[in-house]
């Protein structure tokens, strides 16, 4: 949606910060090494990162850059460290929703899709990246602005307005068409078939199946009720 604005370029689920996840997150006490990199310490994974930008054919230069990645909200201690200026968007949905889109699409296999195999992993892994979410925007000093798919999908230009305003970008008329946007420049995401339809009402779609929620519900009613989903 973003990339249909002016000077914007957008990049969807790349793994941009390969090399920073081996330093910092997959090496023992790496965390504790990134909170003690100086400004020069941190500049060749910074760099790292941008050469998987540029590597995937975007020209970040005097644009403005969205890395699309639901998953790199595990990736938001670096985030903050390498990247203290950027803004991060949380997109919000009723958590059964989420829960049911993850654990009946066909992700290719990786560690985070096996998470989804059943659907009590599935809630079990939406309950612990929303607990580092919330941990991480308590801890460290992120720019984060919500976004409500619900209140997308009723007042799209409300909606997209206030988005462009923490972003600072002027709002266009070109943010309705996204779904051209999606079909011209080409969408990798598991739901790019919905995207090049454009805005879809994916709301209640975990209704029909409410009993086989019940087993769940204990695990993602406190986040139905703080997202004021109940």
């Amino acid at each position: 949606m973003l990339a249909s604005l002016p000077r914007v370029v957008a990049l969807e689920e790349r793994p941009t910060l390969a090399e920073a996840d081996r330093a910092f997150l997959a090496a023992p006490g790496g965390i504790v090494a990134l909170a003690q990199l100086d400004p020069a310490g941190l500049a060749a994974p910074a760099q790292a990162y941008w050469d998987h930008v540029r590597a995937a054919g975007i020209d970040p230069t005097g644009q403005t850059f969205v890395d699309m990645d639901p998953l790199k909200a595990t990736r938001l201690p670096l985030i903050a460290r390498l990247f203290p200026h950027a803004k991060i968007l949380v997109m919000r949905r009723d958590p059964r929703d989420v829960v049911l889109s993850c654990f009946r699409t066909s992700f290719a296999l990786t560690s985070a899709a096996l998470e989804f195999t059943t659907l009590e992993r599935t809630a079990r892994h939406y309950d612990a990246m929303m607990r580092l979410i919330e941990l991480a925007r308590q801890r460290l000093p992120l720019a984060v602005h919500e976004v409500d798919y619900h209140g997308l999908v009723r007042n799209f230009d409300g909606t997209t307005q206030a988005l462009c305003r923490f972003l600072d970008l002027p709002w266009d008329e070109s943010l309705r068409r996204f779904d051209r946007t999606a079909r011209s420049r080409g969408v990798a995401t598991a739901s790019a078939s919905q995207v090049r339809r454009g805005l879809y009402d994916g709301r209640g779609q975990w209704e029909p199946f409410a009993r086989h929620f019940e087993p769940v519900l204990p695990i993602l009613q406190p986040w139905i009720e703080k997202f004021g989903y109940a």
